[in-house]
């Protein structure tokens, strides 16, 4: 996709301007607020979430594993009932 040089330009400018001019926060001089706290904030959140999925993978499977289990239980509870 070609980009034009007035609009390369601008976002060059903009990514200047942003990177000459961090935000500054603070929360009652308990923490600043930057570009490393929020990177960090979001990349532990991420990590988070993918143990989420896998710990629920991990569940569901145990789980239909012990129905599948039970269900051949009952299957040869049955056959060895009728026998």
């Amino acid at each position: 996709m070609a980009v034009d040089s007035r609009t390369r330009q601008e976002v060059h400018m903009f990514l200047t301007a942003i990177d000459k001019n961090p935000p500054i926060m603070n929360l009652n001089q308990y923490a600043d607020i930057n570009r490393r706290l929020i990177s960090s904030t979001l990349t532990s959140m991420a990590t988070y979430l993918v143990m989420l999925m896998q710990f629920r993978s991990t569940l569901m499977r145990n789980a239909a594993l012990a129905a599948k289990r039970s269900a051949m239980n009952l299957n040869r509870t049955a056959t060895d009932a009728t026998a």
